[in-house]
């Protein structure tokens, strides 16, 4: 039965290996850990060429990545748990596809899982335990615990540096620099230097702030107190966050204003029919209460409607899931799409309708908190 099952994976992964290395980058990227794509890549070889190893054999990971990863580990292993997920999705399916629905080829593959976690979680621990190279980080790439952060911000306050503030309204980031007026114990006093920013960070309830020279990570404070009068805010409670999305993003992702109904639809799959959660030029979400067999990588075809400047305009494009998250009983899509000239042409310019209508919105919630 394991010859079987052997044949019949690397049958699947001939096919899959590319799509995988793919995910495993993406997810990277997305989630902002801390390594190029190069790298990635690399790693990504590696687990594919060690799913059945008795004793791990990496190739390409180097002394740095092992590092990075251990310094990482929380979101290592998210990251390790959901691509391993992402191969026993498509295995599935490919099963599917061959009218092959052997449960057993599934179980052989969740236990090899299994034993790579475990060996993979070892030899990371291992490595860094007891090698006794010095890694040589460049200046760019000091790695700080949270416990530093107050420290750092007293070295940018001496250096007369600037800070990068970020918040999403509506979907849209809000983005303007602040510069550190005081520091009282754990408590710093920021300059604002938009007022949309500070309505922004009093919205959402948080402030966040922009890695930089300083910082190798985003950092989240709370909101203490904001004086709108001198465009002054006070943050407290600095921790480091593991991604910040929103900064990793090469276009905005923008909410729209009213219910907008998507249909997507697969190769000979049911329509999963949903509401539109966020839209970019090249990316959206979905939220459906719908979850009919399609899974992450699937090329899928996109229908909904935008209305704008008095018309209304169908937009249909060629998309891709790029993840599937459930909350409660209903699920978020998140595609890549891949509009022709035309349709981008439209939904570009919805986006910067929709952006002016954001804006001004903010404009008219900074009004009445100053009345």
């Amino acid at each position: 039965m394991e010859e079987k099952f052997r044949d019949n994976f690397a049958d699947f992964i001939t096919d899959f290996k590319e799509k995988f290395i793919e995910f495993f980058s993406s997810q990277c990227s997305n989630y902002d850990y801390a390594l190029n794509k190069e790298d990635t890549r690399s790693i990504a070889i590696d687990i594919l060429d060690n799913l059945f190893a008795d004793k791990l054999d990496f190739n390409h990971i180097s002394d740095e990545n092992i590092f990075q990863m251990k310094i990482d580990g929380v979101f290592m292993g998210f990251l390790l748990n959901k691509s391993l997920l992402n191969i026993l999705e498509n295995y599935t399916f490919f099963l599917q596809k061959r009218d092959d629905s052997s449960l057993l080829f599934v179980e052989k593959l969740t236990t090899h899982f299994r034993k790579f976690s475990r060996l993979f979680e070892n030899y990371v621990s291992y490595n860094v335990d007891n090698n006794n190279k010095t890694i040589n980080f460049g200046d760019n790439n000091y790695i700080y615990s949270s416990n530093n952060i107050l420290d750092i911000f007293k070295n940018i306050k001496n250096e007369n540096k600037s800070i990068e503030f970020m918040n999403l309204y509506q979907g849209y980031p809000i983005i303007n620099e602040g510069k550190i007026i005081d520091i009282d114990d754990e408590e710093v006093v920021f300059e604002v230097k938009n007022e949309l920013q500070e309505i922004a960070m009093k919205l959402e309830g948080k402030a966040y702030i922009v890695k930089n020279e300083f910082f190798n990570r985003h950092i989240k404070g709370d909101i203490l107190y904001s004086n709108y009068t001198n465009n002054t805010i006070v943050l407290n409670n600095f921790t480091y966050l593991l991604n910040l999305p929103a900064a990793q993003r090469k276009y905005p992702r923008i909410y729209p204003k009213i219910l907008i109904i998507v249909k997507l639809l697969g190769d000979e799959q049911t329509p999963v029919i949903g509401n539109l959660y966020d839209l970019s030029r090249n990316g959206m979400g979905l939220i459906s209460e719908d979850n009919r067999g399609y899974y992450n990588g699937a090329r899928v075809s996109i229908e909904f409607q935008l209305t704008y400047l008095g018309n209304k305009y169908t937009i249909k494009t060629a998309g891709e899931i790029v993840d599937i998250m459930q909350y409660m009983n209903s699920f978020r899509y998140c595609l890549k799409i891949f509009p022709d000239s035309e349709n981008l042409t439209k939904i570009i310019k919805y986006i910067e309708v929709r952006k002016k209508e954001i804006l001004d919105e903010l404009r008219r919630e900074f009004g009445d908190y100053i009345l």
